[in-house]
């Protein structure tokens, strides 16, 4: 608690100060540029699914990583993400919102809030819809800038891994039957049977699936062949429905 209350302390005073006066715009402006790559390389290491490179973001004499219990140095925040890298087998990050606030020419502080989701071996996929934060102090080493202080935040998680699946199609004046396959991946394939009997009609496309909004998740799909036209939809309670009502379908179970 005394780390993380340090750091909110110093990001309050440094928000109240102004850079040194010493500094000119152009150095002040390379030095924002050089952390939020150092930030970007750190967040390779999920990526990438590779703890070599997001350890190599921390300074290995120095780290101080607020926790719930007590600081981490640089081996506890290791051991930590290795365990957890051994949960999760891939992650998919997205900065939101990134801020440089520059101290001085050797130190400045970053702060940024990301989308995360997170696949599990057992299955199971959550995601954090730009509710994970991460505020640090980068301090400039020989070998680039490193990670000395620091704390995390997460919110509440949203599994999404069961709104993936079949959906069966209910059946109304264009169509007799058919599914459609949503992947975790955003990819879709949708198989309508034609009321006159003919051979199913096979279309594939790409989704984006939003947060949740009172338990229901929107999504926006467009086919492979018209990508510029946006189908809105919507997912809730195991059924899928295109926002128009003209396509409803029932999860498969």
């Amino acid at each position: 608690m005394k780390i993380l209350m340090a750091v909110i302390g110093l990001v309050l005073l440094v928000g109240c100060q102004a850079p040194p006066a010493e500094m000119t715009e152009a150095e002040i402006a390379q030095i924002e540029a050089e952390v939020l790559q150092a930030a970007e390389d750190w967040f390779d290491g999920f990526r990438q699914h590779d703890l070599d490179i997001l350890m190599a973001g921390y300074h290995p004499t120095e780290t101080s990583f607020a926790g719930s219990r007590a600081p981490r140095d640089y081996a506890t925040v290791q051991e930590s993400w290795g365990n957890q890298f051994e949960d999760v087998v891939k992650y998919d990050l997205e900065w939101t919102e990134t801020v440089v606030k520059v101290l001085s020419h050797e130190a400045a502080m970053f702060q940024g809030y990301y989308d995360a989701t997170g696949t599990y071996a057992d299955g199971r996929i959550l995601r954090w819809p730009g509710n994970v934060s991460f505020t640090v102090l980068m301090e400039r080493t020989p070998d680039g800038w490193k990670i000395t202080m620091g704390s995390g935040t997460n919110g509440t998680a949203q599994r999404i891994d069961q709104l993936f699946g079949i959906y069966d199609w209910v059946p109304n004046d264009a169509m007799p039957g058919g599914w459609v396959e949503l992947r975790p991946d955003g990819s879709w394939t949708s198989t309508v049977i034609p009321p006159d009997g003919s051979d199913p009609i096979v279309e594939e496309g790409q989704s984006t699936l939003g947060g949740r909004v009172d338990g229901c998740f929107p999504l926006q799909a467009w086919s492979n062949e018209t990508p510029d036209e946006i189908i809105p939809a919507t997912i809730c309670d195991g059924v899928f429905a295109t926002d128009d009502g003209d396509l409803v379908a029932n999860k498969r179970q």
